[in-house]
């Protein structure tokens, strides 16, 4: 699992615009899956930066009220 969520940081990191926008989560913030995971992450200056990487199955909009 570990080794895969990695690839996909190598792969965004190459294609930083390949998630789709989650703006309805928080302003600027994407999204790619990976197995039953959701990684969050933020484009800053052609780099990214993973802000959680979140079970599928949890409320996110709720998770990140808190």
């Amino acid at each position: 699992m570990v080794d895969d969520l990695n690839a996909k940081f190598r792969l965004l990191r190459q294609y930083p615009y390949l998630g789709r926008r989650r703006d309805d989560i928080r302003a600027g913030y994407r999204s790619v899956v990976e197995r039953e995971y959701v990684v969050l992450y933020r484009v800053v200056r052609r780099s990214i930066e993973i802000m959680r990487v979140i079970h599928g199955k949890r409320d996110i909009p709720t998770l990140l009220r808190q």
